[in-house]
C-alpha cells in the first residue's frame, strides 16, 4: 500500500514543486515581455516569495501532520494551488502575479507537500526510506519538465492566460489522482507506526526544542540554511543566462531550463539509492557528497562560453542539484529520536530554509543590475554568490556525517 502512497506523493511534488522550479521560465517571460519595466531583482520577488512560501508553510503543516491532520491540509492546499494558478491568467499587473503566483500557489504547495513527505517517511523503515524519497521528490524534476515545455507551447500561440489556465488544469488532475491515493486505508504495520504520531505528539506546538541540545542537528539547519540561498538561484537564471549572455531565443531558454530538470530526474533517484545501500555514507555523507559537486558546478559555470557547454552544464547541474531536495527529509529521519516528532522535525529543517529562499535569488538580481543590465561580467558576481553559499552549506554537512557515522559503530 505504501507504494501506491509514493505514487501519489510524486504526482503531489510534480503539481508543486515542480511549477516552483519551473518559474526561470516566467523570470525570463516577464523580464522580455509581460513584466518588462521591472528589474530582474523585482521580479524575481515573485518567484523567492512562491518557493520561500512552500517552506515557510511546510514547518507549520509538520506539525499539523503530526496531530492527524492530513486530509484537511491536502485538501486546502490543492484547492489554493488551483486556485492561485487560474488567478495568474487574470493577471495584468504586477501585485496581482506577486499575490497569484508568489502567495496563493506557494501556500497551497506548502500545505501539501511536508505532510506528503511525512507520512511517506512514516510509513517506510530505514532502509526504504531514502529510496522512497528519491522517487517521491524526482516529481519536481518531472513537473519541471512539463510545465516549461507546456508554457512555451502555449504562450506564443495561446497567449499568457490560456497557458497558465492549462497548467492550472494540468495541476488539477494531478490532485484529483494523488489525494484519493494518499488517503488510502494503510497495512496494519503502517498504521501502527504512522498513527501513533497523532496520539502522541499533542505536547509540542510547532517546534522541537530537543534539537537545540543536539548539535549535528543544529548544523543541519544551518547547512540547510546556507544551501537554499545558493540553490534556486541557477533554476530561475537559467533561461536568462541563455538568453543575455548566449543570444539564445527565448525557446531555447525555456527548453534548456527542461534539459536541466530532466538530469534532475535521475539526480534525486540515485542520491536516494546510495543513501540506501551505502552503509558508509548514509543519507548525510550522501548529500555531503553531492553538496560539494554543486559547488565544484557553479564555480564551474563561470567558464561556459557557448550554448553547447552549456547544455551540458545544466544537465550535470540539474542531476548533482536534486540531492538538495532529495535527501534532506531522510537525513533528518536519521536525526530525529521519535518518529512522532519527524513531521515536526522536516517542518523545521524547512522552516529554516524559507528567509533563504526568499531573500537569495533577489540578492542575485540585485547584483545582476548593478550594471544596469544582464552581462557575462554581472553573471560572475551571481555565480560566485551562488557558489559560496553553497560552500558554506555542504561544510556544515560534515559533522552531521561524522555523528551519524560514530552512532551507527
Amino acid at each position: 500500500m505504501v507504494w501506491f502512497q509514493v505514487f501519489g506523493a510524486f504526482l503531489i511534488f510534480t503539481a508543486s514543486w515542480g511549477v516552483v522550479q519551473s518559474f526561470g521560465v516566467f523570470q525570463s517571460f516577464y523580464q522580455s515581455d509581460f513584466l518588462s519595466k521591472y528589474t530582474s531583482s523585482q521580479i524575481s520577488w515573485i518567484g523567492t516569495l512562491q518557493a520561500s512560501s512552500v517552506i515557510a508553510v511546510g514547518a507549520l503543516t509538520g506539525p499539523i501532520f503530526d496531530r492527524g491532520h492530513l486530509p484537511i491540509a491536502m485538501i486546502l492546499g490543492a484547492i489554493l494551488v488551483v486556485l492561485g494558478t487560474m488567478m495568474l491568467s487574470l493577471s495584468r499587473s504586477y501585485y496581482q502575479v506577486f499575490l497569484s503566483q508568489g502567495l496563493c500557489v506557494g501556500l497551497g504547495s506548502g500545505l501539501i507537500y511536508v505532510p506528503s513527505l511525512a507520512l511517506i517517511a512514516s510509513a517506510c523503515d530505514d532502509k526504504r526510506r531514502p529510496w522512497a524519497m528519491g522517487l517521491v521528490t524526482s516529481g519536481t524534476s518531472i513537473g519541471g519538465i512539463i510545465y516549461p515545455l507546456e508554457f512555451r507551447q502555449l504562450q506564443p500561440a495561446s497567449g499568457f492566460p490560456w497557458a497558465t489556465k492549462i497548467q492550472g488544469f494540468m495541476t488539477l488532475g494531478s490532485f484529483i489522482i494523488a489525494i484519493p491515493l494518499m488517503l488510502l486505508p494503510r497495512s496494519r504495520d503502517d498504521r501502527t507506526r504512522v498513527d501513533s504520531v497523532g496520539r502522541r505528539s499533542c505536547h509540542h506546538l510547532f517546534l522541537d526544542n530537543r534539537v537545540w541540545k543536539e548539535p549535528p542537528s543544529i548544523f543541519y539547519l544551518l547547512a540547510n540554511f546556507f544551501i537554499f540561498i545558493g540553490f534556486y538561484i541557477p533554476w530561475f537564471y537559467i533561461p536568462s543566462y541563455a538568453q543575455a549572455v548566449l543570444n539564445a531565443s527565448q525557446a531555447t531558454g525555456f527548453n534548456i531550463l527542461a534539459i536541466a530538470h530532466a538530469g534532475g530526474f535521475f539526480g534525486r533517484l540515485l542520491p536516494g539509492y546510495m543513501a540506501s545501500h551505502s552503509n558508509r555514507l548514509g543519507a548525510a555523507g550522501t548529500h555531503a557528497l553531492f553538496a560539494f559537486c554543486t559547488v565544484i558546478l557553479v564555480f564551474c559555470w563561470m567558464g561556459v562560453h557557448n550554448l553547447s557547454g552549456f547544455i551540458v552544464w545544466c544537465v550535470i547541474w540539474g542531476f548533482f542539484a536534486g540531492a538538495h531536495i532529495a535527501l534532506p527529509p531522510a537525513v533528518t529521519s536519521e536525526l530525529c529520536p521519535e518518529s512522532d516528532m519527524l513531521g515536526t522535525r522536516i517542518g523545521m529543517v524547512e522552516g529554516i530554509a524559507a528567509p533563504a529562499v526568499l531573500f537569495g535569488s533577489p540578492i542575485a538580481g540585485t547584483l545582476l543590475d548593478l550594471t544596469g543590465h544582464a552581462t557575462r561580467s554581472s553573471f560572475l558576481w551571481v555565480q560566485a554568490f551562488s557558489g559560496a553559499t553553497l560552500l558554506l552549506g555542504a561544510l556544515c554537512i560534515l559533522p552531521v556525517w561524522r555523528a551519524l557515522s560514530a552512532a551507527k559503530k
